[in-house]
């Protein structure tokens, strides 16, 4: 019997006319190589079947926060603050607007008789005298509503009476409006001519209309609102 040595090779392309007797190494070589080869096949299955992971991001190193640094209180410098006084809450959410000449004051340009009157103006060349009754009712006004002056008269000539009338500090008008602030009206039919106090200059400040009350001796100003 002959006895020949066969490679790997040639038991995988076998010889149906010889006989090939294996020597042991080669046969425990044959071995070897078909289960690395299995081992291969079963790693590829196993790789088509299960999804693709991403490779993990790396951890993220956490930044340490700073420590922040306390201010001893003793160290701030304190700057003091004077104190603003603030405008007491009205009673009523109103604006009060008031004339002067006819409603709360009458002014003459010579004294009375009686020399009455309570002040004067321009080195006494104009007599004012105050309606009855004025101070409390200024007072009791400046406690209900938010009140205003609206006049025909000169700038100077209300700034002046305004003073004397609303005396106390921190009751404050709204606004103080004169002629200058009055629209004059000339008909040329009657040749007269009408002042006009047109509420839409008041508006124009931020005040509602309907929240609105007027004390004017001379309705006729305000027929055009």
């Amino acid at each position: 019997m002959e006895v020949a040595t066969a490679t790997p090779f040639d038991i995988l392309s076998p010889q149906p006319s010889s006989a090939v007797i294996l020597t042991a190494v080669v046969a425990e070589e044959i071995v070897r190589n078909l289960a690395a080869e299995q081992d291969c096949q079963a790693l590829v299955q196993s790789f088509n079947h299960q999804p693709i992971r991403p490779s993990p991001k790396p951890a993220r190193t956490e930044k340490k926060k700073k420590k922040k640094e306390k201010v001893n209180p003793d160290m701030i410098q304190r700057i003091p603050v004077p104190a603003v006084a603030l405008r007491p809450a009205k009673r009523f959410d109103k604006l009060l607007i008031l004339d002067l000449d006819g409603t709360l004051v009458h002014s003459e340009f010579a004294p009375r008789p009686s020399n009455d009157h309570h002040f004067s103006l321009f080195n006494d060349e104009i007599y004012v005298y105050k309606r009855p009754g004025l101070d409390a009712f200024i007072r009791t006004c400046l406690q209900w509503f938010d009140v205003a002056v609206w006049t025909a008269s000169g700038c100077e000539y209300a700034a002046h009476i305004v003073k004397h009338i609303f005396p106390e500090e921190g009751q404050e008008l709204s606004f103080l409006f004169s002629s200058s602030r009055c629209t004059n009206k000339y008909c040329p039919i009657t040749g007269d001519r009408t002042i006009i106090k047109d509420l839409k200059k008041v508006k124009r400040k931020g005040y509602d209309l309907k929240k609105m009350l007027i004390v004017d001796d001379t309705p006729s100003t305000f027929k055009r609102n």
